[in-house]
């Protein structure tokens, strides 16, 4: 098994620049090529240099965020280090349509953290196909843009054991990929 990934909270970096390098020194020991999540605006030219350092892309989770446009505008002068991870889930909590939001960041998407929802407003995850996310929409912009990266499969209901639900959940787009 590879990690592909290292995420977490990544903002605050200039109260604690030291804590996010470590963040960094971790990814690098993983072999994790990429770090994704959340982070305030102002720790995006902190992160950009050490990606450049570690040479490790970093990819911004949409969590607070309502529009893809308010990812682009944190990432588009960093590009070349940084780039974007679309939470399906969140965009449709936030009443963002995801296949819209996969379309919009197209080139600049690094990592896809694909979720399904009960209903906006609310974070209740579940199984591919019984909530509200056109997952077969999103699978479909994927293949439009040309993505080839990894797509993690997200269903964190908090209540009980998920782990059936995302076996069918990854057969489900698997029929699609493949």
């Amino acid at each position: 098994m590879k990690a592909v990934a290292y995420s977490g909270w990544f903002g605050g970096a200039s109260k604690d620049p030291y804590g996010l390098e470590k963040k960094f020194q971790v990814a690098q020991t993983l072999g994790a090529s990429l770090l994704v999540g959340g982070c305030d605006v102002g720790s995006i030219p902190i992160i950009y240099e050490l990606c450049k350092k570690y040479e490790v892309k970093f990819a911004v989770e949409n969590h607070p965020e309502k529009s893809p446009q308010e990812i682009l505008d944190k990432i588009r002068a960093f590009s070349d280090w940084i780039g974007a991870a679309p939470d399906t889930g969140w965009w449709a909590t936030q009443g963002c349509d995801p296949v819209y939001a996969v379309e919009k960041l197209g080139k600049y998407i690094l990592h896809v953290h694909l979720k399904d929802i009960k209903k906006v407003g609310e974070h209740e995850t579940c199984q591919f196909g019984k909530g509200i996310v056109d997952i077969p929409g999103v699978v479909k912009a994927l293949k439009k843009i040309g993505y080839e990266g990894v797509i993690s499969i997200e269903h964190e209901p908090g209540n009980y054991d998920p782990t059936e639900e995302v076996i069918l959940s990854r057969k489900f787009i698997e029929a699609m990929i493949n």
